[in-house]
């Protein structure tokens, strides 16, 4: 890694933009940073008439499934002879350290010390400096900020959209729906492609964009990456003897952490000591979890892990992974865990649906309440070869069609189809002409 240099957002607020050459000399040393984002000099050189620039704009603020959606199709991007990458978060954090790690370019434009004009005015600069051809974004204010400066400097755009929105900001909260209105706008009039993770998502878009604007690409994983990463010893708390099963997720109310605390306490009381629940994830949540684990009198039974760096090697432990969210769009926990042969039982919404094989690659529940969620892991204790057979075809299944290097194979032919020529005028040129 080199020697983050960190500068200003165009007009010098030294303290907020931190630039990283993921790139490797000879040496195995990082290519030097730069001094300021107007002076940036960072791989300017003549390229190919096959090369394509790409730039995406994320968050970087959670480890969650959006990030290692990124994270995963940034790497297969890289690795792609034809294909130029560059990275943007506006969050110093897990996803920022994994691409420089992987020696992937990256540059954090640090949004807890700079302004969204201060972003928008070094995401200008910055792609004046690398020219993307084509700008991928993802989350509402990336959307927002992101392809207005693609706009601006004359590269086309898209974002993919991860998951339905999650909750409506309240009437006070005027900034978060001014993004809102913002996002849609941009959407509808500015990026050229509104991307679906899931069939189910697809169709929903297009109730909110132009039907035509609108493409499916499923998640993918590097599943021999994510085999790599489970082999890793673990210890884990919790008797030994005991059905393990999971809570994976954001700890926020679409993920429903109350369906699966309600499901543990009825099964700890038709078959004690059984089971043990583990609860994966932090978020605004967080402090509720001991509180509700010990008015449930589950102070035995449930064992809050938190964030871990690396979830795969604690996930190949687990016996069932429960998935009650509200609503999901591809969930990358949910392709990690049939990667690793480990049994899902998914409330039967979203993606979840295609990605289960209808119930033949995991259990699908409809009886969205406690009871339900609770019946699964019963029928789990009781009898786990049937939940065997369908983690074994949920290997097959995310082995065969949900890989991380078709996921980038698509986003490539859409990046080629919206530059075919490359850049277009900047904004204001294509406005005066």
């Amino acid at each position: 890694m080199c020697g983050a240099a960190r500068v200003g957002a165009a007009a010098g607020a030294a303290q907020g933009v931190r630039y990283n050459a993921g790139r490797r000399d000879a040496g195995g040393r990082g290519a030097p940073g730069p001094a300021d984002p107007a002076t940036m000099t960072m791989d300017t050189a003549p390229r190919s008439n096959e090369a394509l620039r790409v730039m995406h704009v994320a968050s970087g603020d959670l480890w969650a499934g959006a990030e290692v959606q990124v994270h995963d199709l940034s790497r297969a991007l890289a690795a792609l002879p034809d294909i130029r990458l560059h990275v943007v978060v506006l969050n110093e954090g897990e996803l920022a350290r994994r691409l420089r790690q992987d020696g992937i370019d990256t540059t954090v434009l640090d949004e807890s010390r700079l302004s969204a004009v201060a972003v928008f005015k070094g995401l200008c600069a910055l792609m004046r400096r690398v020219r993307p051809d084509v700008v991928h974004t993802h989350r509402r204010k990336e959307n927002v900020l992101g392809s207005l400066a693609a706009a601006r400097v004359g590269a086309r755009s898209l974002r993919t959209v991860h998951g339905a929105d999650e909750w409506a900001p309240g009437p006070l909260q005027i900034a978060r729906r001014l993004y809102m209105a913002l996002d849609r706008l941009t959407g509808r009039f500015v990026q050229d492609r509104v991307v679906a993770v899931s069939a189910p998502l697809g169709e929903r878009l297009k109730g909110r964009f132009p039907a035509a604007k609108v493409a499916l690409v499923e998640n993918g994983i590097d599943v021999d990456d994510v085999r790599r990463r489970a082999a890793a010893e673990v210890d884990l708390p919790g008797p030994a003897e005991a059905v393990r099963v999971a809570f994976v997720g954001r700890l926020v109310p679409v993920k429903r952490l109350d369906l699966f605390l309600e499901a543990a306490a009825r099964v700890t009381a038709v078959r004690p000591g059984r089971a043990h629940f583990y609860v994966f994830g932090d978020g605004p949540l967080t402090d509720d979890v001991a509180a509700r684990r010990n008015a449930l009198g589950l102070e035995g039974s449930v064992t809050r892990m938190g964030f871990v760096p690396d979830l795969p090697k604690y996930l190949a432990r687990m016996d069932l992974m429960l998935i009650p969210s509200d609503h999901e769009g591809l969930p990358m926990n949910l392709l990690e865990a049939l990667a690793l042969r480990v049994p899902v039982a998914a409330h039967a919404v979203g993606g979840m649906v295609d990605v289960l094989d209808g119930g033949r690659a995991g259990m699908l529940i409809d009886d969205h309440r406690a009871e339900g969620y609770a019946a699964a892991v019963v029928a789990l204790i009781d009898d786990p070869a049937p939940f065997r057979v369908r983690a074994e075809a949920g290997a097959e299944r995310v082995a065969a069609h949900y890989g991380a290097a078709a996921a980038a194979a698509r986003y490539r032919e859409l990046y080629r189809a919206l530059a075919p020529g490359r850049r277009t005028a900047p904004a204001a040129e294509r406005l005066a002409g």
